[in-house]
């Protein structure tokens, strides 16, 4: 197929097209998303390009799940395809959300997975009616499911405590240097949050090997 390159793209209306503006949910830090019509439009962020590009990449590999990218508007917002559907509906009609996809292995996405689905965090900050899981076995049916080796159960502490550290790194420069919603979170205690999960997966990381490997 031959697109117009993602920089030079540029989206405008067709005539008769429905033009109701309808304000979308906020993300934790992207305000300002509308629906216009049967689009999103988003504001323009460093990243935009790239996700584009990834998404042109999804629908040339037959994925219909994602929204396209149409261009860039009038305003310079972002143009993309809506999706109509629930967030989080057991009738899953898409994926919406791009912004850190990047170059990762199996084991680091599926371990994104399993902290927030096992979740390997202190539980302190478990979710409302989660407090009475049990981490570890959840985490053993995820490995399993997942068909982690068993190189990667050993250093599944180690290199969740390093990606606990990165992600406070991370959203201490955004929150300091973006501001917006990043600086909000942040003031939230965010940081602390993503500190007790890495003192948790240190202090647990024996049980955490035990759990996977016997």
């Amino acid at each position: 197929m031959t697109r117009v390159p993602v920089e030079q793209r540029r989206y405008s209306r067709s005539p008769g097209e429905a033009s109701d503006v309808e304000l979308l949910p906020a993300g934790d830090v992207t305000p300002g998303v509308v629906r216009v019509g049967g689009t999103v439009r988003r504001p323009h962020q460093p990243q935009s390009l790239a996700v584009a590009d990834y998404l042109d990449w999804l629908e040339d590999a037959g994925f219909e799940g994602s929204p396209r990218f149409l261009g860039r508007d009038a305003a310079g917002r972002d143009v993309l395809t809506f999706l109509s559907g629930v967030c989080a509906d057991p009738v899953r009609v898409g994926l919406i959300d791009f912004d850190l996809a990047g170059p990762a292995t199996a084991f680091r996405d599926s371990f994104n997975t399993a902290m927030h689905w096992v979740p390997l965090q202190d539980p302190a900050d478990a979710w409302h009616g989660w407090e009475r899981l049990d981490p570890f076995r959840r985490l053993r049916i995820f490995a399993d499911a997942y068909g982690w080796t068993a190189e990667e159960r050993l250093r599944l502490p180690e290199f969740g405590a390093e990606a606990a550290s990165l992600s406070y790194r991370r959203m201490k420069h955004n929150a300091s240097t973006l501001g917006g919603g990043w600086a909000r979170m942040w003031a939230e205690g965010v940081g602390a949050i993503i500190e007790r999960r890495r003192a948790w997966l240190k202090v647990n990381s024996g049980c955490l090997v035990r759990a996977l490997m016997d």
